[in-house]
């Protein structure tokens, strides 16, 4: 009853912070993972602090929300406003793609035949200003489009990312404008190289934000080596929906249904 009394949105954010100050393990996380009610209300992040029996995991939780949506926001409030999120940052330094740029270059010296290029999906095929960015991208050399994933804008960013050259992709996953939310939507495509995805997985700062990790772990393209370890961090609730999603591997549903039936049996 608390579990439900506690996602349910008519509930008041007073009566959450009245509970996160003495919920159990299992409620604790619920609420730790309702980023929306605690934005809306950060001092329900204190109770949990207060609570006695915080849990090591949902303590870091806490941590990581409180930093990356007030901590994190309020330092770089002044930068956010001035940013284009379009814009082509020409004169970005390309020290670090210089390892991506220098195989590019290997590859047109060896005249090998350039992958297909990305495809756009038919809803994207009406967007003139994506079009026209797409017949540019078609022109480009390996080493141009690796740049231009790098300094591009969120246009660019999510075209090349679906490039078949990895070389583009890992480009893609290392802008420096690459957002949470624009990493989750990536995580969750399922006509992208695995390789996209591997990479994503080796970023601890993303992989520290549930949602992520939960869009990894429902994506069927994702490999499996990176989806086992991601499920003995799912929710009990979670747990219970990717151990019957017929549309990821059977084995990424055992390895849930096991982990399901352990957990519940500790409760």
């Amino acid at each position: 009853m608390l579990e439900s009394l506690t996602r349910n949105r008519a509930v008041s954010d007073g009566a959450v912070e009245v509970l996160a100050r003495r919920a159990d393990p299992q409620i604790q996380e619920i609420i730790a993972i309702n980023q929306s009610r605690l934005l809306r209300s950060p001092q329900i992040l204190d109770a949990l602090e207060a609570n006695p029996g915080l849990t090591p995991d949902v303590r870091r939780r806490v941590l990581e929300t409180r930093e990356e949506f007030f901590s994190k926001k309020a330092r770089q409030q002044p930068v956010e406003q001035v940013v284009d999120e379009d814009e082509v940052l020409g004169d970005l330094p390309v020290t670090p793609i210089l390892d991506l740029l220098e195989r590019a270059a290997a590859e047109e010296a060896a005249g090998s035949m350039p992958p297909a290029p990305p495809e756009l999906l038919e809803v994207e095929k009406q967007d003139t200003a994506k079009m026209s960015v797409f017949s540019k991208i078609l022109t480009m050399s390996v080493s141009e489009k690796v740049q231009l994933a790098f300094k591009g804008g969120k246009t660019e960013r999510m075209i090349l990312v679906r490039d078949r050259n990895r070389l583009v992709c890992s480009a893609v996953i290392r802008n420096p404008r690459m957002n949470e939310q624009e990493v989750e939507s990536i995580a969750g495509m399922r006509n992208l190289d695995d390789e996209v995805l591997r990479l994503i997985s080796m970023k601890r700062e993303w992989m520290s934000k549930y949602n992520l990790l939960l869009t990894l772990a429902r994506n069927p393209k994702c490999p499996i080596a990176i989806v086992l370890p991601l499920i003995n961090r799912l929710t009990l609730r979670d747990l219970k929906a990717l151990k019957d999603d017929k549309g990821v591997s059977e084995a990424v549903r055992a390895v849930a249904r096991k982990a399901f039936v352990q957990r519940s049996q500790k409760q």
